[in-house]
């Protein structure tokens, strides 16, 4: 089972003007059709959280209320998503995980104890762990991971002496790894979470890395670094291949990886109408394959008559080669609109799923 997560912002689009790229083309789309099952957050006001469940069976779906509905308190200070929960996270220690598939909510009343002298860095939920940055005092700049069972509620802690504040960080299925690039030296740590337990530390002198790639059904875990690409075995970090890094491509989050191929929005160079699209990058090859959305999203601004339009996350259906883009609009009369197109590989608008929510936070579940 994956969970794929979206939560990137990609453009906001304002149709005073068309560039020639965008010159609009005439397209047939369907409304409400062949939609997977999904889980869509709304956040308004900063505080205030919608929850909306689709099903594909009936091609329908049903609305929540986190705080009022499922006595989620608010004044949350902070707040993750990864896989099929939802963690709200409270300045007196305690966390609240929201399981957003069948909306059953677990109260931690003390995950994490300031008393000590520790410093809450980030918090993040994944299945039934809670995973938790920190440093050991007040004065300390060095990395501590925790980890702890939302149910059994057992922590284990890491101590990372190379990385700080500065370190970057994913959840990918049941793997989390951090990477921080220093003066001298580039960082790897790899930990997999339902064991609780360090699979390996890397290292690379001399070399800066750009990106962290996992791809959790091949048992593949790449580092690609400005000189190199780094083929490791997920699960025991062994070095299964060096190939020298050909593309100097910059992705900053990327949405899943299938068959080495990562999927992403890729910026277009500006000034454009879209800031992004989506687009496919091969790790080994270094080859790149834009999905250009322009003339799409122009016919469907033209047809809908939007006078605004915001792109948010892409996610990738690989059993349809298709892309799921959610999107929010701001009709010609001024009222808002929510919504999801499906794209095909050609970057045409086959269908459209309008939502009773903007799709802020969209959790799609693919078989």
């Amino acid at each position: 089972m994956r969970y794929i997560i979206r939560l990137l912002l990609i453009a906001t689009i304002s149709f005073s003007a068309c560039s020639a790229d965008d010159e609009v083309a005439d397209q047939e789309v369907a409304e409400n059709t062949d939609f997977p099952d999904f889980t869509v957050l709304q956040l308004q006001s900063g505080d205030f959280f919608e929850l909306f469940n689709f099903e594909a069976d009936t091609q329908s779906g049903t609305t929540a209320l986190i705080m009022a509905d499922l006595g989620v308190p608010q004044n949350a200070i902070g707040f993750s998503i990864t896989d099929h929960t939802a963690g709200f996270y409270y300045e007196n220690g305690s966390a609240y995980i929201v399981n957003i598939e069948d909306r059953t909510t677990t109260f931690l009343p003390n995950y994490f104890d300031s008393a000590s002298g520790a410093r809450h860095q980030w918090s993040r939920n994944a299945g039934d762990t809670l995973i938790t940055g920190f440093y050991t005092d007040e004065f300390s700049e060095e990395l501590n991971i925790r980890f702890n069972g939302i149910v059994d509620f057992s922590p284990t802690d890491f101590s990372l002496p190379f990385f700080n504040r500065d370190a970057r960080k994913r959840i990918v299925g049941n793997i989390l790894y951090l990477f921080q690039n220093t003066a001298n030296t580039s960082y790897v740590s790899v930990f997999d979470i339902s064991e609780k337990k360090l699979i390996g530390n890397l290292q690379f002198p001399d070399e800066v890395t750009q990106n962290v790639f996992v791809e959790p059904e091949a048992n593949t875990l790449w580092v690609r670094t400005l000189d190199n690409i780094y083929t490791y075995d997920l699960h025991t970090l062994q070095r299964l291949e060096t190939s020298p890094n050909t593309n100097g491509i910059v992705i900053f989050r990327y949405d899943d990886v299938v068959n080495g191929n990562v999927f992403f929005a890729g910026d277009y160079q500006q000034p454009a109408s879209l800031e992004a699209s989506p687009f496919i990058y091969n790790i080994i090859t270094g080859e790149e394959t834009r999905v250009d959305i322009r003339p799409a999203i122009a016919s469907i601004k033209e047809t809908e008559n939007f006078s605004q339009l915001l792109l948010y996350g892409i996610s990738y259906l690989p059993e349809e080669n298709m892309w799921l883009q959610s999107y929010g609009a701001i009709t010609a009369s001024g009222s808002s609109e929510g919504g999801i197109f499906k794209i095909n590989a050609s970057g045409e608008i086959i269908a459209r799923l309008v939502l009773p929510v903007i799709p802020d936070f969209v959790v799609l579940k693919a078989n």
